[in-house]
């Protein structure tokens, strides 16, 4: 199964298998044996997700897996949040039609 679903592209993936099987490997190993020439962009972006420290251990699976789930429902939240601007849109929308007259859009800040 992949990790795409929790928000990990391929080569994010490839290189968290890769660092569970192999703690403290060399990235230029790594980079090699997984044909992986940008393999330093992929492990820094692994270190932003918490998922690899500084000594490039792989963070444990559950643990991992926890992390990327609390991030994926840290963006649902933000992308609810964006949708329920569509009920001030609705409200506008309905008095402009109920009234036949632009309405002022208003800035809400929450």
């Amino acid at each position: 199964m992949s990790m795409a679903s929790l928000g990990l592209t391929a080569e994010q993936e490839r290189l968290y298998r890769y660092l569970l099987r192999h703690p403290r490997a060399d990235p230029e190993a790594a980079g090699a044996e997984l044909v992986m020439p940008g393999v330093r962009l992929v492990l820094a972006e692994l270190r932003s997700l918490e998922l690899v420290d500084g000594t490039l251990t792989a963070l444990p699976p559950a643990a991992a897996i926890d992390v990327l789930v609390r991030r994926r429902i840290e963006q649902t939240q933000r992308q609810l949040t964006e949708l329920t601007l569509a009920w001030d849109v609705l409200t506008e929308l309905t008095e402009e039609h109920r009234s036949g007259r632009p309405v002022q859009l208003v800035e809400h800040i929450p």
